[in-house]
């Protein structure tokens, strides 16, 4: 699944709706990007806080797109399944 950090409603929200309605099975990748610009703290923290609970999260450092100066963040989450 696909989260660009730009949309709306905010990716916490679309991820817990996914969460709901089952859609997500365990070993399913979800990545978000511009989780640092424009910025995205509360998925972060989603993240970080459902780390080996519900995801196991990798951070990939990158740049905004077509330059490479302003830095960027990514987000890799391998959900692992309802506890």
């Amino acid at each position: 699944m696909f989260l660009s950090c730009r949309i709306r409603p905010r990716p916490v929200a679309l991820l817990e709706r996914v969460l709901e309605e089952g859609w997500l099975r365990p070993r399913a990748i979800v990545v978000a990007d511009n989780v640092k610009v424009p910025g995205a703290p509360e998925y972060r923290a989603f993240m970080q806080a459902q780390e080996g609970k519900l995801f196991h999260t990798r951070e990939h450092e990158t740049h905004l797109e077509y330059q490479s100066v302003i830095t960027d963040l990514m987000l890799e989450s391998e959900y692992l399944g309802a506890p």
